[in-house]
């Protein structure tokens, strides 16, 4: 009885184990991973089922001190051709092991190198992201350079004007000793009191023309101004909104991963240990079957026993590397963008920006009014 249940478990058992592995492997990288937990349980209760037949065999020829079954006179050990096929399925299943542990380690390197690829698609994306971070800039000192510029001409058409403002009877003959026509009796000469109030008005309304056109070109680079912004803050934040969502994903499977492979890592381990416990009964049997000495309790409590060094089978679990802060001022590689962050609540129309930018222009009320990008 105990033959026949060796034998079918031996027959179905090992061919359904190295089925499983060779399923596996064909299947590529994902290895066990992809074979599925479930095989991987039905593997490791194979091989226990296994493991107590050739025990109990064992313990029934040492009860017996018999290699016949007494009450059937029919040998309990299979050929010995058997046994050695049996013995090269325990080794083709040992190499399978190691395979789908390499294979599960190429599945975590694939992780890995997913999360450095999020950051390296950051880094390729941050020199164009800095271009733009210049351009705001040189547009930002354009605009306030021009925006000064404008204060001293307002100053200087206010001084100007007020001069001309403080004439008192600009149209009154007597100020020049003539009748109603004193208009068309100016003369170019320094002592003409008309002289000086064309003079002065002519001062004031140069100076109010030239603020007119440098106005019209501050407005405009403000506006530029605000326009570079916008792009260098909406290409920042496609950049890094695409960096965060990649490094979460790749992260997540990476752990989603490891939890799998950890598993397989300590069923793979059982099924294993399994094993040279099931080669040592097995080893037990050979001696027998050559005509060596009978088993023993002894022997058996020794495979028994056995403590198997699994570690061939061990997986390194890396750290991952860590996330790149998008706007990271200590970046040696990409240089900093920490002194000009831009967020969905930081740029032209949102939050302070206008406030925080604008600080020190907003002399005689000259600015644009802040607009979204």
């Amino acid at each position: 009885m105990v033959r026949s249940i060796v034998a079918i478990l031996v027959t179905r058992g090992m061919a359904s184990e190295s089925a499983v592995l060779m399923q596996s492997q064909a299947s590529g990288e994902g290895s066990l991973k992809i074979a599925g937990s479930s095989r991987v349980d039905k593997m490791r209760m194979n091989s226990k089922l296994m493991e107590d037949a050739y025990k109990g065999l064992l313990q029934q020829i040492v009860d017996s001190k018999s290699l016949q079954d007494p009450a059937t006179g029919k040998p309990y050990l299979p050929d010995k051709s058997f046994l050695d096929i049996v013995e090269q399925q325990f080794a083709i299943m040992k190499t399978g092991l190691r395979e789908e542990k390499s294979a599960n380690e190429k599945i975590l390197a694939g992780d890995h190198a997913a999360i450095s690829a999020c950051n390296a698609a950051r880094d390729a994306a941050f020199p164009n992201i800095l271009n733009l971070q210049g351009t705001m800039q040189s547009a930002r000192a354009t605009h306030a350079s021009c925006r000064g510029g404008e204060d001293t001409d307002i100053d200087d058409m206010e001084t100007k004007c007020t001069a001309f403002d403080a004439i008192q009877d600009k149209c009154d003959q007597n100020n020049i000793g003539v009748n109603q026509d004193w208009y068309a009796v100016f003369h170019e000469n320094d002592e003409n009191p008309l002289k000086t109030i064309v003079n002065a008005a002519t001062d004031c309304h140069v100076a109010v023309e030239k603020v007119k056109v440098t106005a019209s070109t501050c407005d405009g680079n403000q506006d530029d101004f605000k326009s570079a912004y916008c792009s260098y803050a909406q290409q920042l934040e496609t950049t890094c909104t695409t960096h965060s969502q990649c490094y979460a994903d790749t992260l997540q499977a990476l752990r989603d991963d490891e939890v799998t492979i950890q598993q397989l890592e300590r069923d793979g381990k059982a099924i294993f240990r399994t094993i040279d416990k099931i080669k040592c009964y097995v080893d037990e049997l050979l001696v027998a079957s050559n005509g060596g000495a009978m088993p023993s309790q002894a022997a058996i409590n020794t495979c028994n026993g056995l403590q198997v060094d699994d570690s061939s089978l061990t997986i390194t679990y890396p750290t991952p590397e860590v996330k790149d802060d998008c706007d990271d001022p200590h970046h040696s590689a990409l240089g900093n963008v920490a002194n000009d962050m831009a967020t969905a609540s930081f740029r032209p129309g949102a939050g302070n920006w206008y406030n925080a930018e604008m600080d020190g222009l907003t002399n005689h009320d000259k600015l644009n009014a802040d607009e979204t990008c």
